[in-house]
């Protein structure tokens, strides 16, 4: 995806690395476009990104939808609950990952896609490859209804 093509297709736009990210007036435009017809932003930051963390954590602020912690929401907030159940969010590399939203942005605190990919010490256990993973699921199934749901609303 390239900042001049239309983002209306992509229902969600993963990013991650460790340097804050950095957006000039066009790209700033076409994100804050693309939340608002209902896609999603996911960022998916390594704990120690915090570059990353606080420059998403102020675009979120420009936009006026601060981010939340998922243990400050709902008890029955979709991402945590559909489709598949969190009591308490997956652990990666012996620490628990955060999950902040607001506004369709998404910031996993902890690297999440690490811990769904290949492993090649051999050291994560099913569970806790199946536990990020069924969080992945939640992420994709939370930005496909959102979408689907401002769509209604503009109708």
């Amino acid at each position: 995806v390239t900042w001049d093509d239309n983002l209306y297709p992509y229902e969600l736009l993963y990013l991650t690395g460790r340097k804050g990210l950095s957006l000039n007036t066009h790209q700033f435009s076409m994100l804050s476009q693309h939340l608002k017809m209902g896609g999603t932003l996911l960022v998916d930051a390594p704990s120690e990104a915090t570059e990353l963390i606080q420059s998403i954590q102020s675009l979120a602020q420009t936009l006026q939808t601060p981010l939340k912690s998922l243990k400050e929401s709902r008890r029955d907030h979709p991402l945590r609950i559909k489709p598949f159940l969190f009591s308490a969010l997956p652990m990666v590399d012996k620490t628990r990952l955060q999950l902040l939203s607001g506004g369709g942005i998404i910031l996993s605190i902890g690297n999440l896609a690490a811990s769904w990919g290949l492993d090649e010490e051999m050291m994560r256990s099913r569970p806790e490859v199946r536990t990020a993973q069924e969080l992945g699921v939640n992420i994709l199934h939370f930005a496909w209804k959102r979408r689907q749901m401002l769509d209604l609303q503009s109708v």
